[in-house]
This record gives C-alpha cells, sequence and structure tokens, in this order.
C-alpha cells in the first residue's frame, strides 16, 4: 500500500514557480496525500472547481489573479475550503490579514518539511 493509498487526501499546489511546486510535491506525497498543481490564481479556481481537492497551498504573488483574489473567490465557492498560505511575505501583520481572510495556516518561504506539516496539520483540524 502506498503512502497516497494510505492518506486519501488532495492538496492543490498554487505556485507559480516550478521549483517550489515540486519540492511541495515532494514534501506532500512522500505523507500520503496527492497532489495537483496550478501555476496561476486563475488556474487554481478553475482546478478548486473541478478538483475539490481538501486543500490547497497557495502562494500570493501570481500573475494576473493574485493568490489573495483566488482565495476570496474559492472561499465564495466553498467557505470551507483550506487553505494554507505559502509566501516569502512575511509579516504578522500579513499573516494575521490572510487568516483573517479565511486561510486556516501560513507557511513562510523558505520552508521545511516539518513546518509545511505543521500547516497541513493544522489546516486539516479547523
Amino acid at each position: 500500500m502506498t503512502a497516497t493509498e494510505r492518506n486519501g487526501k488532495r492538496v492543490l499546489v498554487v505556485d507559480d514557480v516550478a521549483t517550489t511546486r515540486s519540492i511541495l510535491r515532494k514534501i506532500l506525497s512522500e505523507q500520503g496525500y496527492e497532489v495537483i498543481e496550478a501555476d496561476s490564481g486563475e488556474d487554481a479556481i478553475k482546478m478548486y472547481h473541478a478538483e475539490k481537492p481538501d486543500a490547497v497551498t497557495m502562494d500570493i504573488h501570481l500573475a494576473k489573479v493574485s493568490g489573495l483574489g483566488a482565495i476570496q473567490v474559492i472561499l465564495r465557492i466553498d467557505p470551507g475550503a483550506r487553505i494554507i498560505v505559502c509566501s516569502a511575505e512575511y509579516s504578522p501583520q500579513y499573516v494575521l490579514e490572510t487568516l483573517r481572510m479565511g486561510a486556516k495556516a501560513y507557511i513562510a518561504k523558505p520552508f521545511t518539511t516539518e513546518t509545511v506539516m505543521t500547516a497541513v496539520a493544522k489546516a486539516f483540524a479547523s
């Protein structure tokens, strides 16, 4: 039985940097999550609607539709969406703002496996 078969949860990883998506995919896959990816806010919204993932990691600085804009749309589609912000933008005020918007957790870049999994656990616990 593979790790994905043990967990069965799907995470949408949204980041415009392929390397970041790849690292998050590796971390999450090794912990049993199925990972799907989007490289823009527009694609994130479309994929969320079509795929109904169990959680989303969302970069903030994306072309066209920002991560914050995508978060707002996804939360309108599904007020219970588990969104984890993953950004290099890290100040207490900024983190608080994203949490007030409805994000369940915040991962600061650069991240570690531990910080990612702590944020994922927090998102699934809420």
